[in-house]
């Protein structure tokens, strides 16, 4: 067996790991690593997919699996039952019995998780549990090379205990693909492996080796398809993203210059947010100075509406938000709090809160309120741009629970005012990658970018991605439970977004790395990307493709492709004719979802 685990090796290069994935301190992941997370496309189908949310559970914890899978338990004479070998339960559930300890960091889980919990399992001392989990037979017939994908949450026990994942193909022996022998949280990872000549059937086992007292270990996600091709050598555009610059110009200035500087130049710049502290006139003259003196390169800038903006007595709400409006006409030709673009046939759509009152809320969440109107807007421009299979671009300061770094904690769940009106236009659609601020998040953790899946997702849908876009102005750490705590006071990330005809690219980037009292500035470094491939519908027909395209507009005829010219960007649209709703179910039940192919890393 070979196998070939993609890492960034440099800013501009990638090589073969080794089969032994390198396990870091907490909370850290490879800075280099480079993988993939993959969704049914019809260009690159899942040989096979498993979620564990199929699995009825009535009581919340079952040693029930999926049908074909197995587990295998050995060195167990004592202990309690619920956590003997692997088992299925939610992250709410399993924190709700086991306590928090950083179980709950595992926002790249999704409803039903399988779950090893030798701490809860309370083993006699002479007991050294192996427990191995085994997935039904996978089908690799033809198949030369196939991509192995799981999220994974791993909290390392003592000394000599390891988790260790292996394949075999048609019933021979076990070939050890990773050992993590140190903390990996919250990761999702990627294998590639050549099938054997002549080989039909594929498994995959999960071994939790000499387990007494360690800790935890918990899967999701686990799938197996064509690997990913080389991406094309040009994109068709480029698009710049940073947020929460807060009344730090030096390094707005700094972030700036650094994207200027780099070799391919990009079509458009957004800034997702807080661009200043308190919404004061003298911050947004700093702001405003600032971006005058170092200007992006392409001429092209977007902007979304962050908490802080909002904050501060010195004006009510109306005032601040026409404040904000005012500045974003002048500078992005908004005219209202959320928009549509299209650069260079991308799609970037922006929503903002409608509404903060930092005085009766006193800084404190919910902080988005969007209205139906600018609901019904969001639900016809993705029902459009799904209808012609694009990927559309989703900007919005706050973050969406269960996604990216730091959504786990409370703070952080609540940013939406109503959680349910989104979700009812979000679920919808799986062509979409969004991009979420606020948290200050390093770049760095592995799960700087996550999956959203709503209960409303349609069944066999993943959902979309989301990506936390670093900070300008410092840079966080989890801390507890639901706390976070500053890493780097001058820290400042930021991304870049490549888009191919098959695939969006996420670069993540450092662009003070290595700064120090004799390097105040440091240097611009690369230190992973992602690659979400694009939605492949499996068999949608034009006549119903057609029919989508016809429901994003007022009177339902065809919407230009060009928000400019129909006058989307900005404005209002109708909400989408109940059909609309149904057509859209149709083509997700007919379409795939979206692939990915991705890093991780911590602040």
């Amino acid at each position: 067996m070979t196998l070939r685990n993609s890492f960034l090796a440099t800013a501009t290069a990638t090589a073969i790991a080794t089969a032994t994935v390198i396990a870091l301190p907490l909370g850290l992941t490879q800075a280099v690593a480079a993988q993939p997370e993959s969704l049914p496309a019809s260009a690159r189908p899942y040989l096979y997919f498993e979620s564990f949310d199929a699995v009825p559970n009535p009581a919340h914890f079952t040693h029930d699996m999926p049908k074909g899978w197995k587990q295998d338990v050995t060195g167990v004479t004592s202990g309690e039952e619920r956590w003997n070998g692997w088992t299925l339960s939610t992250i709410r559930r399993w924190t709700w019995t086991s306590g928090t300890e950083q179980r709950h960091y595992f926002t790249q889980g999704h409803d039903q998780v399988a779950i090893i919990d030798s701490k809860q399992q309370r083993l006699a001392p002479r007991d050294s549990m192996d427990a191995s989990l085994t997935s039904a037979n996978i089908n690799v017939s033809g198949q030369g090379t196939v991509a192995l994908e799981f999220d994974h949450h791993y909290r390392q026990g003592k000394s000599g205990q390891t988790a260790q994942v292996s394949v075999s193909f048609d019933g021979g022996a076990q070939q050890t693909v990773a050992t993590f022998d140190a903390d990996r949280y919250s990761s999702h990872e990627y294998f590639e492996i050549d099938v054997p000549a002549g080989a039909s059937q594929m498994q995959v086992t999960f071994s939790y080796l000499g387990g007494n007292d360690d800790y935890w270990w918990a899967l999701d996600n686990v799938a197996v398809r064509a690997p990913f091709t080389q991406v094309a050598e040009q994109p068709k555009a480029i698009i710049d993203v940073i947020s929460d610059t807060q009344d730090d110009p030096e390094d707005f200035k700094l972030a700036v210059a650094r994207l200027n500087a780099m070799p391919e130049k990009a079509d458009a710049l957004v800034i997702n947010g807080d661009l200043v502290d308190l919404g004061t006139q003298e911050q947004w003259d700093t702001f405003l100075a600032a971006r005058e003196a170092v200007p992006h390169d392409s001429g092209e800038e977007f902007w979304t509406i962050g908490n802080h903006e909002l904050y501060g007595h010195e004006l009510d709400f109306q005032e601040k938000m026409d404040r904000y409006m005012q500045y974003a006409g002048e500078h992005t030709g908004q005219d209202k709090p959320w928009f549509e673009k299209v650069v260079d046939g991308v799609p970037m759509i922006g929503i903002s809160t409608e509404y903060y009152q930092d005085s009766d809320r006193d800084g404190k969440e919910p902080f988005q309120r969007l209205s139906a109107e600018q609901l019904a807007w969001l639900d016809s421009r993705l029902a459009y741009w799904d209808s012609q299979g694009v990927t559309a671009l989703v900007f919005t300061h706050p973050l969406l629970p269960q996604t990216v770094s730091m959504s786990h904690s409370a703070w952080y769940q609540n940013d939406f005012e109503d959680q349910q009106a989104l979700s009812n236009v979000l679920s919808k659609y799986n062509d979409v990658v969004a991009f979420t601020s606020h948290s200050h998040a390093s770049l760095y953790q592995n799960n700087w970018w996550g999956t959203r899946r709503y209960d409303g997702t349609q069944e066999g849908a993943i959902g979309f991605p989301v990506v936390n876009t670093g900070a300008i102005l410092n840079e966080y750490m989890p801390d507890g439970d639901h706390d976070e705590e500053i890493v780097d006071e001058q820290a400042a990330s930021g991304l870049r977004v490549k888009i191919y005809d098959d695939r969006v690219r996420v670069e993540a980037w450092d662009f003070k790395a290595g700064h120090s009292a004799t390097n105040p500035e440091g240097t611009t470094k690369l230190i992973k990307y992602q690659d979400f491939s694009k939605q492949g519908r499996l068999t949608a027909s034009d006549a119903v493709r057609n029919q989508a395209a016809g429901a994003g507009s007022n009177a339902g005829s065809e919407p230009s492709p060009n928000p400019q010219q129909d006058g989307s960007t900005g404005s209002s649209g109708s909400g989408m004719p109940a059909a609309v709703g149904v057509i859209v179910a149709v083509l997700a039940a007919l379409g795939g979802l979206f692939a990915f192919f991705a890093p991780q890393v911590v602040r």
